[in-house]
């Protein structure tokens, strides 16, 4: 059996059919191509978005490491600081420790000072002490009392005086002559002898007929080294 083939031309779709299919491909193609372009744009814009923010996030993440370390040394630095601190209080209680005790010492020993310097006080109350009287060797310092005693009126027997002699000087370079202590058989006895040698204001030894340069006698109560130094 044979087939028409005008039948055939007939049956076949016209030629435009063929020409819209070529368009809509090639719409399609453009379609693919702008939004695989459009796609590419926008996983290249997050990339760089995304690049941003890791940088950011790596940036953030190793500022707060350097905080982290910077956190860490203040913590050392404020454990150490507690550590020296608590030292330091410890030695400080100590030391207070130590400065009440010898705070207690020292008070301890200023009333034995104290005591002592009163006691050395009372055991010179019957003396006198003559400043500035030359020495000379062999010297009798009985006579020379004596002699002393006529010159202020206030006449002395070998009873009145228990003792009497000489006593280096506080400085030894000064030069000046030892001081004479003269310890009298009484406190009256000793006050009396000295009020009347301090009415003769002028006595020097030129009065008491004592050779060489001319020297001015000074009398004294017998006082201790410490309440000399109060006085000067």
């Amino acid at each position: 059996m044979s087939i028409d083939s005008s039948l055939i031309e007939k049956e076949s779709p016209p030629d435009y059919v063929t020409f819209r299919k070529g368009v809509a491909d090639r719409n399609v193609l453009d379609l693919r191509n702008e939004f695989h372009s459009f796609q590419e744009k926008i996983m290249a814009s997050m990339k760089e978005f995304f690049d941003k923010e890791n940088n950011k996030i790596t940036k953030f993440i190793e500022d707060f490491e350097e905080l982290k370390t910077s956190i860490q040394f203040i913590n050392d630095k404020y454990d150490e600081l507690k550590t020296q601190t608590e030292e330091i209080r410890s030695r400080l209680f100590e030391l207070e420790k130590i400065y009440k005790s010898s705070q207690k010492k020292c008070d301890l020993i200023m009333e034995v000072g104290n005591k002592l310097d009163i006691l050395e006080l009372n055991s010179r109350q019957c003396n006198i002490e003559i400043v500035n009287l030359p020495e000379k060797r062999n010297e009798n310092l009985i006579s020379i009392i004596e002699n002393v005693a006529a010159v202020v009126k206030h006449p002395i027997d070998k009873y009145d005086v228990v003792a009497i002699h000489r006593v280096p000087q506080f400085n030894p370079k000064s030069g000046r002559p030892k001081n004479v202590i003269v310890k009298f058989a009484s406190r009256m006895l000793r006050d009396s002898f000295l009020s009347a040698a301090r009415k003769e204001k002028s006595l020097t030894t030129e009065k008491l007929q004592m050779p060489g340069t001319i020297h001015k006698l000074y009398f004294n109560e017998h006082l201790t080294l410490k309440r000399k130094k109060f006085i000067s």
